[in-house]
This record gives structure tokens, sequence and C-alpha cells, in this order.
């Protein structure tokens, strides 16, 4: 996978992540708050369930012992009177009770209300007796209260199984709720550890590798910096006996008859020859060991094409290869014109070289101006490069010419970098190759 693709699949897993967290912390808070409601919710009725039996209690005490107050002598109105409110009162305690009932309570509270109204009844009819007949009746209205009692004590059991029933409903809530969590745990934590994964993979991996590239790119610069320092002490070092010699064999050349002793005088182009070699070879390492600045001046693209075309035009020629113009357009820009000239000289030079084999061998150089940058497009119809100089095309002495340094696309580029651009193969195949040398318009 790449570095692009494990970012993406690290991003949507965290919002995957990210959206089932909220929703678990939602679900969460929901069951909290429903054993919450649960507990006030039982706390209530327990205590309206304690208020109201205990205020019931209180209340059928007081009639009853109304009731035993009435039938202790005389029946007065102010007895009958009391007694009466409190049957009433009574009454409408247990026909509208301070929670609501269902099921088992109801039936209690029922039987509360049939127990009340027999109550009624039987304290009438008790103290329709005699006076001497109350006492040996007094169970008539002493077992109806008797059993109101009961019945109420059925009711609190009643509240208090409803309270259990609540009771485990918040214990029910708090299991799933813990199984929920510990689910979502064993789900999502294996998903951390992969988004974990992800994020190293995405972020910091390529962070370590860039680091280690930049370590061994600083290597790669510190031992390229000591080989050109050394490259350009031992250039120097031999461009001087390189120069003598090349003046010595000028002079023989001078002292030589072609005529009357022709193998001598081919023994000396072929050593001038060489030793122009070598000075190219040297010049270009001073030149890669030790580049200058670009002296940045006003610069006319036509002109500086057409002056480097006809200044090359009879080199070419010598190689059997034809120096062409294509499309040319002027313009202004500001460059450096001589650095600009040796790296057009390399690029033609290698073109050159490419197609030199080919009785049409051929070389194309243009000019084109664009909006944002100039470019300088060198044209070959050579063989084309191979696919295993491709990588390393740009890279110091990489080159397949017998004698050549693997110098003069390394220096071109440079130059080009040094003014803001670069260079690139455009394209290559069978029928040639396409250097643009791109250089910022300003």
């Amino acid at each position: 996978m790449t570095i692009s693709t494990w970012r993406q699949a690290a991003v949507a897993l965290a919002l995957c992540l990210l959206v089932a967290t909220v929703c678990l912390v939602l679900l969460i808070v929901l069951r909290l708050r429903e054993v919450e409601q649960l507990r006030v919710l039982a706390h209530e009725e327990q205590e309206i369930g304690l208020r109201f039996h205990r205020d019931g209690v209180v209340l059928m005490l007081d009639l009853h012992a109304a009731a035993l107050r009435l039938g202790d002598g005389e029946v007065n109105v102010g007895k009958q009177d009391q007694y009466t409110v409190l049957l009433a009162r009574n009454e409408a305690f247990f026909r509208h009770p301070p929670v609501s009932l269902t099921g088992a309570e109801a039936s209690s509270l029922e039987e509360v209300q049939k127990d009340l109204r027999i109550y009624g009844e039987q304290v009438q009819s008790w103290l329709a007796l005699p006076d001497k007949e109350r006492l040996a009746g007094l169970m008539r209205a002493d077992e109806p209260f008797r059993e109101m009692l009961r019945d109420l004590q059925s009711l609190r059991d009643a509240c208090g199984a409803r309270l259990l029933d609540r009771v485990s409903e918040m214990r029910d809530s708090m299991k799933e709720m813990q199984w929920l969590v510990v689910t979502a745990s064993a789900v999502m934590t294996p998903l951390f550890g992969v988004l974990l994964w992800m994020i190293y993979c995405g972020w910091f991996r390529p962070l370590q590798e860039q680091a280690a590239q930049v370590e061994h790119a600083k290597i790669a610069r510190d031992e390229m910096a000591s080989l050109s320092s050394l490259a350009a002490g031992l250039a120097h070092e031999i461009r001087n006996p390189v120069g003598a010699l090349k003046n010595r064999a000028y002079a023989l050349g001078l002292l030589v008859d072609a005529e009357l002793q022709p193998k001598v005088a081919a023994q000396v182009a072929s050593m001038n020859r060489e030793l122009d070699r070598v000075e190219h070879i040297v010049g270009d390492f001073l030149i890669y060991a030790r580049p200058s600045e670009p002296r940045i001046i006003p610069c006319a693209l036509a002109e500086l094409v057409d002056t480097f075309h006809h200044d090359h035009q009879a080199e070419m020629q010598q190689r059997t290869v034809r120096f062409e113009l294509g499309i040319v357009e002027d313009t202004n820009f500001h460059a450096d014109p001589e650095l600009l000239r040796q790296a057009l000289l390399n690029l033609v030079r290698n073109a050159a070289e490419a197609c030199s084999g080919r009785a049409d061998g051929r070389v194309l150089l243009e000019a084109l101006a664009l909006e944002r940058r100039i470019v300088l497009a060198v044209t070959d119809n050579g063989p084309g490069i191979p696919e295993d100089l491709k990588e390393r095309l740009f890279k110091p002495f990489a080159t397949l010419k017998r004698g050549g340094t693997g110098l003069g696309l390394t220096i071109s580029r440079s130059i080009a970098r040094r003014h803001g651009g670069d260079l690139l193969l455009a394209s290559t195949s069978a029928e040639g190759t396409r250097f643009e040398l791109r250089l910022p318009r300003i």
C-alpha cells in the first residue's frame, strides 16, 4: 500500500471509531439516565408507599377508636359526627391513593375498600344493639377492623414487590450497560491498534524513512564534496602539465612536414586529439567540482539561440550531423548566458554523439517562451536511452560513451537548477531523445 492509501484508510477508520465512540457514549448516557430515573422512581414509590401505609393505619386506628367511643355509653351527636367524618375520610383516602396502583396492589386496595364498607356496616349493626349486648357483640366491629389491617399489610407487601421489580429493572439495565461496554471494548480495542498501525505506516514510518534518506543524502553529499575537492585538486594538478604538453605537441607539429613524414605527422595529430580530450575531461571535472554562481543579466532568447547555433554549426558538420533550428520564439529574460551556452553545448554534443552513426543524423534546437517559463529543447534522432541508464541518467559518471566522463548532464542540470529551473528527459524512444532545459521566466 502507498503512503496516501495508508493515510486515507487511517482517516476513514478514525472517523468510524469516532462515530462508534460517540454512539457508545450516548448509549451509556441514556442507560445511566434510565437507571437514574428508575432509582428516583423507586425511591419516590417507596416513600409514598410507606407514607400511604402509615397514614392508612393511623386513619383506621382513629376510625376504630371513634367507633369504640361511640359504642361505649350513650350515643350523642358529637361522637356520631366524629365517627362519620373519620369514616368519610377513610373512604376518600383509599378511594384516591397518592400513587398509581396496578396488579396485585390494585387488588389489595380493592380488598381494603371492600373491608372498609363491611366495617361500616358491621359498626352500624353493632351500634344498633342494646347497650347490654354491645360488649358481647364487639367482635362484629373488631373482626372487620383486623381484616382491613391485614389487607392493608398485603397492600404494603405488594408495594414492596413493586419496589423489588424496580430494583430488578435497574440491575438489568446496569448489566446491559456493562455488556455493552465490554463488547464495545473487545471490538474497538483491536481497531484502535489497527488505527495506530495505520498512523505509523502513513505518517511516522515515512518520516523515519525521510529522516534516514536525509541522513544518507547528507553522507553522500559529504562524500561527494570530499570527492569533488579531491577531483578539483587532481584536475588542477593535471591541467598544468597537459597545457605544457599541448604547447610542445603544437610546436612539434610545426616542425614536422606532413608530406615527408606522414606517420610522424599522424602521431602528432593523434597526440593533439588525446590531449584535447584530456583537457576537456579535466575541464568537466573542474566545472563539476567548483560550480560558479550565475551572473544574471538581461538576455534575448532568439539572439542567444541563433548565436549558439552559428558558433557550433562547424563542429556539428565535422561530426557529420545536421544541426538545425526549430521553433525559436523571442522574448527577454534574465539568466547567465555563458552558463546557458555551456549547458546547451553539453546537450548538443550528447545528441550529436547519439546519432553520429546514422547517415541522416540530426540535432534539433528549439526555444519556447511560455507564460511562466523558458524552454530550451534539444532533440536527436538517435537510438534512445537504454532503460537501465534512465534511473541514473543525471548522476555523476553515468555514461555509456567510450572515454566519456558522465558529467555533461550533471553539469547541465546543475546550471539549470542554479537558475531556479531544471533539466528533464522529456521523451526517449527508438526514434530519438528529447531533453528540455526549463528556466523560470523572470
